[in-house]
């Protein structure tokens, strides 16, 4: 796992508290991560967003599928 990977979910974790927020780290993760690990990042963040249910909407609009 890279050391920017590891960062995005730091930081996606800190601002999970605020939709918008989120919504707006995870296109800089989108911008600055290789494919390979926006691929694990978007794993993680279906994951995340079960347990976090006021990020639905957020991921809803990003991927544009329901979890």
């Amino acid at each position: 796992m890279s050391k920017k990977l590891n960062y995005y979910r730091l930081i996606l974790k800190k601002v999970s508290f605020e939709p918008l927020l989120f919504k707006k780290e995870l296109n800089k993760a989108n911008v600055d991560l290789s494919k390979e690990d926006f691929i694990k990042l978007d794993t993680w963040v279906k994951f995340f967003v079960k347990k976090n249910t006021h990020l639905r909407p957020v991921l809803t609009n990003y991927f544009g599928e329901i979890i």
